[in-house]
């Protein structure tokens, strides 16, 4: 009789110890399930953009167009013009600003249209596109761009995602800039290779991270100090991305007078 209910309670702890497994397990693969799903749900959001976007730049392809032609009609009508350098110097200043124009938005284009497929591409290529997206904003708010040569590193994924991933670590600086009053702003951006990972470390001088914000960085709705978008989702997503996109990881740290983020993909 003893060693019947010595078995049975053997038993039923062995079946209590299952199911406490069970749980944990379900709730690990639940959280991972609900970090995808909301990563989906981003990525359908940026294809809705994506479409709104491309009818907009169709839209201004048009006058785009027609504005480019007057300009090449009006320099053969004033080469016949004594002391016309000056206007020339302004046609060229505007036809410029028609090409920037033109580039910045296919830039946008590519970057809310992305291909579905992951394929290897330039590191600077991303960083130098997430820095074009951004430059009239930079440029508005005074920021000095800092970078270092990135050599030939490649990274494999969607270049797309890595550009949106910069451009959230961008648009906190910019934030932390403007909330501190920052003057000569900078944003230092350099990348470096260790066997088969790369390093990507983005530095600012906003006035670094509080001991409000430091406690759950990277979590959904944080949105005191460095985590300062408007739902405070930003830096929730690019650590998804990072980590579910790349196999990677990214941390930030307080560097001087400002924040450093690191990423390792």
């Amino acid at each position: 009789m003893f060693k019947v209910d010595l078995m049975c309670e053997l038993v039923t702890t062995l079946f209590i110890a299952l199911c406490i497994a069970i749980i944990f397990l379900y709730r690990i693969l639940n959280k991972r399930l609900q970090s995808k799903r909301e990563l989906l749900i981003q990525e359908h959001k940026l294809g809705g953009v994506g479409e709104m976007t491309a009818f907009i730049i169709h839209q201004w392809r048009q006058p785009l167009n027609s504005i480019s032609t007057s300009l090449l009609r009006l320099r053969v009508d004033i080469d016949n013009i004594p002391n016309n350098e000056q206007i020339i110097k302004q046609l060229d200043s505007c036809e410029y600003s028609l090409e920037h124009l033109s580039s910045t938005m296919d830039n946008f284009k590519n970057f809310y249209t992305p291909s579905e497929e992951n394929e290897y591409f330039l590191l600077s290529d991303a960083i130098n596109d997430a820095l074009e997206i951004a430059r009239y904003t930079l440029e508005a708010q005074h920021v000095k761009i800092i970078t270092n040569p990135y050599g030939s590193s490649f990274v494999y994924g969607r270049k797309s995602d890595l550009i949106h991933v910069i451009l959230v670590i961008i648009n906190n600086s910019l934030d932390a800039f403007l909330q501190n009053k920052v003057q000569n702003p900078y944003i230092k951006i350099t990348s470096s290779k260790e066997e088969n990972k790369t390093k990507v470390e983005i530095l600012d001088n906003g006035g670094g991270i509080s001991k409000e914000a430091q406690h759950g960085l990277f979590k959904k709705f944080n949105s005191t100090k460095i985590a300062r978008t408007n739902t405070g989702i930003g830096l929730y997503i690019a650590k998804l991305i990072i980590n579910e996109k790349f196999k990677g990881s990214i941390s930030a740290e307080n560097y001087d007078n400002g924040t450093k983020l690191l990423i390792i993909i």
